[in-house]
């Protein structure tokens, strides 16, 4: 139903997107009409990986979405081209840079704290719900077998290297690692890689814990039947998803 209700936003934001140039606007538009999986509003026709990345060429996202879609069209020369693309890249947005850019607007609306916290909830939603990126071509071309042509593991040794540098997920890294150990790096290139990723999963289970406590975590409709109390906790929650969304 929520789909079938935001399919004739999304085909604005389509049809916006397809003649501009902005990348983070056709980013959000791939984002929009990915997320409506068996509708098709005629605009998301004209949205495409390919499109994105040549719109912005420097984000690996764009381009690893484009290699996902050229390895499931069985496009090789495309996948392989979209792979040197995504290694040569320096920054990774998933598209959706502007839902956590609307809540720190300067037009934002401040002064009016419960509608501040119900956008950035939505905006927190957008992000939750993005479909990420398929990571199996790169990992599917960087197999244990094929690693072993010295041309193949060099192209896979950079492929890691830009995985560890993507900062808009956990599981860029995770793969990262996962791929060096495939490359057989050593181990003390390694343990530091696995001693932050073991830390920054406990950030991301306890700081709810330092928030709430052991409380259980309660919709808004919750909060707010509790008073100043629940104002008060729904604020520390919209707290805890904007720093989310930037960190």
């Amino acid at each position: 139903a929520v789909a079938y209700a935001t399919e004739e936003d999304v085909n604005a934001i389509a049809r916006t997107a397809s003649v501009s140039r902005d990348p983070q606007l056709y980013g959000l538009a791939f984002q929009a009409c990915h997320r409506l999986i068996g509708l098709a509003p005629s605009f998301c026709a004209q949205i495409s990986a390919d499109q994105w990345a040549q719109r912005d060429p420097g984000n690996g996202m764009a381009w690893l979405y484009a290699v996902d879609k050229a390895n499931a069209e069985k496009r090789e020369s495309s996948k392989v081209d979209a792979i040197y693309r995504y290694i040569q890249t320096q920054h990774f947005d998933l598209g959706l840079s502007l839902l956590g850019a609307l809540t720190r607007s300067e037009a934002f609306p401040r002064d009016t704290p419960f509608v501040a916290s119900t956008a950035t909830d939505w905006a927190f939603q957008g992000h939750i719900h993005a479909p990420l990126p398929g990571y199996q071509g790169v990992m599917a071309y960087c197999t244990v077998t094929t690693v072993r042509d010295a041309n193949r593991a060099q192209v896979c040794n950079d492929v890691a290297d830009s995985l560890l540098r993507d900062d808009s997920t956990l599981i860029g890294p995770i793969l990262g690692v996962r791929l060096g150990e495939r490359l057989a790096w050593p181990a003390a290139r390694l343990a530091p890689l696995r001693e932050e990723q073991d830390a920054l999963r406990v950030v991301h289970a306890e700081t709810p814990k330092l928030l709430f406590g052991d409380a259980p975590a309660l919709g808004t409709d919750e909060l707010i039947s509790q008073g100043q109390a629940g104002c008060e906790a729904r604020d520390r929650l919209s707290a805890l998803l904007d720093t989310q969304m930037r960190v």
